[in-house]
């Protein structure tokens, strides 16, 4: 049974944060109907975010495709490119890649997501 890493799912769900638009985490727990300590406790990785808190995140309109597999675990599968591309970006500290991406929203990812969301980053590692 995988493990999950609270650290990392405190980053992943910082990307949701921002992927949101939520400026500060008072913001992200007034959306999410918590309070900013609670909050805080899985941002920073002190504790497992439980599972009715992910619901909450998961049943975001703006976050429709979003997975627990990823939110928990990191692992993209069937959750739309363009969100995992975009979330990947936010969680690393990158702005998202820019673009309509229509055609990519109804995609799932495929093995090599993971290879293009890293692509992506490179390019904006290296950009001016």
């Amino acid at each position: 049974m995988l493990q999950a890493d609270k650290k990392a799912t405190g980053r992943r769900l910082e990307a949701v944060q921002k992927a949101l638009g939520c400026a500060t985490v008072d913001d992200f727990a007034d959306r999410l109907g918590l309070s900013r300590s609670r909050l805080n406790n899985w941002l920073n990785g002190y504790h497992a975010i439980p599972v009715d808190i992910a619901a909450r995140v998961l049943n975001l309109p703006e976050m429709r495709g979003l997975t627990a597999d990823w939110l928990y675990y990191g692992v993209p599968d069937a959750m739309p490119v363009k969100l995992f591309i975009q979330l990947k970006a936010l969680e690393e500290g990158l702005d998202p890649p820019m673009g309509d991406g229509a055609e990519e929203a109804d995609r799932r990812p495929s093995a090599s997501a993971e290879r293009l969301s890293v692509s992506v980053s490179r390019r904006k590692a290296t950009s001016p």
